[in-house]
């Protein structure tokens, strides 16, 4: 026997809905849900991205487009981050393209 966890009422152990209030009562196997704390997960290849277009922007670039494209599973910042890191590797890349033609 168990109770319910809204009201209280001794419940059979095969019954989860309270019959009384209607609450759906937690099961003692169902497995616990582990809580992700949201301020530490972030972009990996956002970062990469933005540091690898200021030292070589080509990869820079690619690890900044990747970074984008998962960006939607992250906060703002880290699209915002790769976004940068995007523009800057382009801007760099277009910059050392150039120094080449004139040389």
């Amino acid at each position: 026997m168990h109770y319910c966890e809204n009201c209280g009422t001794q419940l059979e152990d095969e019954v989860y809905t309270c019959p009384y209030c209607g609450h759906q009562n937690k099961r003692a196997d169902e497995p616990k849900k582990e809580i992700v704390n949201e301020d530490h997960i972030n972009n990996g290849f956002a970062i990469a991205g933005f540091i690898l277009s200021l030292l070589v922007p080509v990869f820079g670039i690619i690890f900044s487009a990747i970074g984008l494209g998962v960006g939607h599973n992250y906060k703002r910042p880290y699209r915002r981050l790769a976004a940068a890191g995007l523009t800057i590797g382009i801007v760099f890349s277009l910059f050392g393209l150039f120094a080449l033609i004139l040389m």
